[in-house]
C-alpha cells in the first residue's frame, strides 16, 4: 500500500469512535469465518436431502408403498411420486 493510501484510509478513520472502528475491524475480520459456516450448513442440508432422496429410491425399488415413503422420510408425495417415475 502506498503511503498516499495509507493516508487516505487513516483520514478514513477520523472521528469515527474507537469502540465502533473496533466493532467494524472485527465483523469484517469474522465475516469469511461466517460465509464458511453458512456454506458448510446449506451442503450439510443439501447432503441430508439427497439422503432421504436415495432413500426413498430404494425404497421404491423394494415396492414400499408412497404413503410408508412419506412417512419415514418426511419427502412430500408429490417428490415420492416423482422420484417414482424416474426409478420404476
Amino acid at each position: 500500500m502506498s503511503n498516499k493510501n495509507a493516508q487516505q484510509n487513516s483520514d478514513d478513520w477520523k472521528g469515527i469512535d474507537p469502540i465502533v472502528a473496533e466493532s467494524i475491524v472485527q465483523i469484517s475480520q469474522e465475516k469469511p469465518i461466517l460465509d464458511a459456516a453458512a456454506a458448510k450448513k446449506d451442503a450439510h442440508a443439501a447432503g441430508v436431502k439427497e439422503g432421504l432422496e436415495q432413500t426413498a429410491i430404494n425404497m421404491i425399488k423394494e415396492g414400499v408403498s408412497d404413503e410408508f415413503i412419506t412417512k419415514v422420510t418426511g419427502l412430500s408425495f408429490e417428490k415420492v411420486e416423482q422420484l417414482r417415475k424416474q426409478h420404476q
